[in-house]
C-alpha cells in the first residue's frame, strides 16, 4: 500500500477556522499554500475562501459554498452539507489554527522530499544526466523546501530606524562592513568583504595572487569569528602551509623547504610558535576541491551544515569547470560565465564573501605598460558582471630601485570607489604582503609610497 505523509484532520480543522474565525485565512495563507493541503474538501473551501476575500465577499458558509459550486470544486457526491458538515465536525478547534497549519506544512515537506528522492532515482536509473547535474538539482530541490512556510518579517519604520543607528554606530567604531582582509587601506577603501559578495582577485602569473588570498583568508579566520575554506586547485595542503608558516615565522620560504641552510640557533623554538597559533586557527584547506561549480556549491553547502563558515576562497576560477561541459558544446565563455554565476549564487546563499581567483589575458603580455585592465580579465564580460569587488594584483619586476614594491588596483567597487591604487610592499623571501606604512615603520623608515600620480600608467580615477 503506497503511503503518503498527511495529517487529513489538521487540514480540515484548519478549512474549519477559516469559515469560522474572523483573520483565521490570514494566518493560513501566510503559513500554507493550497497545494500543502492534500484533502479535496478542505482545499477546495480554502481556495474559495481566498477567492471571496479576493472578490471582496465575506467568507462564511454559504458565500465558501457557492464559491465551490462556481469553481466546480464540491464533488456532487459530497452534496450540498458537506461544508456544513466539516464546520460542525472540526469547529471546536478553531482556536490552533497556527499549530495546526505547523503539522501541515510539516507533512507537505515529507511529502515534497518524498517526490525528490523518487526523481533522484529516475534520474539515477535512466543512466542520461552526469551524477553531479542530479546532485544538484536534488540539493536545490531540498534547499528550496527549507525556505517553506518562512513568515515575513514586517517591522515598524521606528524600529527600523534605531536599529539602523545602533549598527551605523558599530561600524563608525570598527569602521567594517565585513571581514577585515589585514589591509588597512584596502579595509578603509572596501569596508571589508561583505556578505553575499564575489570579490575577483586578478594577477600575472608569480606576481603572489595566490599568497595574497592565502594571507587574507589566514586573517580573516583569525578575526572574522567563524572558519574560512581555502580551495586549492594549484598547491597542495603542505605547499599552502609551507608558505603559512613561513609568513608566520618571517623564514625565507628557501629555509623552510630545505634549501636555504639549517636553522639556527632559537629558529626552531620561533618556527614552533608559529606552528602552534596556526594549529589554533580555524582554516579549511582542500587541495582537492571538486572540479565542477556544482560539486563546489554541494561541498560548501556540507561544509556551512557543520559550521558556521566567514568566507570562501576559491584558487582559480578558471580551473574549475561547468556540469554541463560534457553534455553540451558550451564555449568557454559561456561556461565561465556558468561558474562566475554559480561563486555568486554561493556567496548569496551562505550569506559569505567568496574570493575567486582569476587568471588574465596573455594580452596584457605584449603591453608596454603590464598594469591590468578590467578588460585583460580572461573571458572578463561574466566575471566583472557578476563581481561586486575586482581587485587587481601587480608588481614590476623590473622595478631595481624597489623591487619590494606592489600595487593593489580596485578597478571595480559596487558600492564604493573604484580606479584607486593601494601600495603595498611585497617581502619575496617570506611570499608576504605588507601595508607600506607598517613596512616603513618596522625599518624605521620614513613611509613612503611606490605608486605616484607622475608615474607613467599611475592608475587615476578619470582612467575609469
Amino acid at each position: 500500500m503506497k503511503w503518503t505523509p498527511s495529517d487529513v484532520a489538521a487540514e480540515r480543522a484548519v478549512a474549519a477556522a477559516v469559515l469560522l474565525s474572523a483573520g483565521a485565512l490570514d494566518d493560513v495563507v501566510e503559513l500554507l499554500s493550497p497545494n500543502d493541503i492534500i484533502d479535496p474538501l478542505a482545499r477546495g473551501i480554502i481556495e474559495a475562501a481566498m477567492a471571496c476575500e479576493a472578490n471582496g465577499e465575506p467568507i462564511d458558509i454559504v458565500t465558501v459554498t457557492d464559491e465551490m459550486k462556481r469553481r466546480k470544486a464540491l464533488k456532487r457526491e459530497a452534496g450540498d452539507g458537506a461544508v456544513s458538515k466539516l464546520v460542525e465536525e472540526y469547529g471546536f478547534a478553531i482556536g490552533n489554527v497556527e499549530a495546526h497549519c505547523k503539522i501541515i506544512a510539516d507533512k507537505s515537506k515529507l511529502r515534497a522530499i518524498l517526490s525528490t528522492a523518487k526523481d533522484m532515482a529516475g534520474d539515477v536509473t535512466s543512466e542520461t544526466d552526469m551524477a553531479d547535474d542530479i546532485q544538484q538539482r536534488a540539493e536545490e530541490r531540498i534547499f528550496a523546501i527549507g525556505e517553506r512556510g518562512r513568515r515575513s518579517s514586517l517591522t515598524l519604520l521606528g524600529e527600523a530606524v534605531t536599529e539602523t543607528l545602533e549598527e551605523i554606530a558599530r561600524n563608525r567604531t570598527r569602521g567594517l562592513l565585513g571581514c577585515s582582509t589585514g589591509f588597512k587601506e584596502l579595509d578603509r577603501l572596501t569596508k571589508g568583504f561583505q556578505s553575499g559578495q564575489l570579490v575577483v582577485l586578478a594577477a600575472r602569473p608569480g606576481i603572489g595572487k595566490s599568497a595574497m588570498a592565502l594571507q587574507i583568508a589566514h586573517h580573516v579566520a583569525k578575526t572574522g569569528g567563524a572558519p574560512v575554506a581555502f580551495l586549492s586547485y594549484e598547491m597542495s595542503k603542505t605547499e599552502l602551509t609551507t608558505r603559512l608558516l613561513a609568513a608566520r615565522a618571517d623564514f625565507p620560504l628557501g629555509r623552510m623547504m630545505g634549501s636555504g641552510g639549517a636553522l639556527e640557533p632559537g629558529e626552531d623554538e620561533k618556527l614552533m610558535k608559529a606552528a602552534l597559533e596556526l594549529s589554533e586557527t580555524p582554516l579549511y584547506i582542500d587541495d582537492t576541491p571538486p572540479q565542477t561549480i556544482a560539486g563546489v556549491r554541494s561541498a560548501m553547502r556540507r561544509l556551512a551544515r557543520r559550521t558556521e563558515l566567514s568566507m570562501v576562497v576559491v584558487d582559480y576560477l578558471q580551473l574549475l569547470e561547468s556540469e554541463r561541459r560534457n553534455k553540451t558544446d558550451m564555449s568557454r565563455a559561456e561556461e565561465v560565465s556558468e561558474i562566475s554565476r554559480g561563486l555568486k549564487r554561493l556567496a548569496v546563499e551562505l550569506s559569505v564573501p567568496v574570493l575567486a581567483l582569476s587568471q588574465l589575458n596573455r594580452g596584457v603580455e605584449n603591453r608596454e605598460n603590464k598594469r591590468p585592465l578590467l578588460s585583460d580579465l580572461r573571458e572578463s564580460g561574466s566575471i566583472e558582471q557578476d563581481a561586486s569587488l575586482v581587485l587587481m594584483l601587480y608588481r614590476d619586476k623590473t622595478n631595481l630601485s624597489n623591487p619590494r614594491a606592489a600595487e593593489l588596483m580596485i578597478l571595480k567597487q559596487r558600492n564604493g570607489v573604484a580606479g584607486v591604487t593601494v601600495p603595498l610592499d611585497y617581502d619575496g623571501p617570506t611570499t608576504k604582503f605588507i601595508d607600506t606604512g607598517e613596512a616603513a615603520r618596522s625599518s624605521g623608515a620614513a613611509a613612503s609610497n611606490p605608486v605616484r600620480d607622475s608615474q607613467p600608467g599611475y592608475l587615476r580615477n578619470k582612467d575609469f
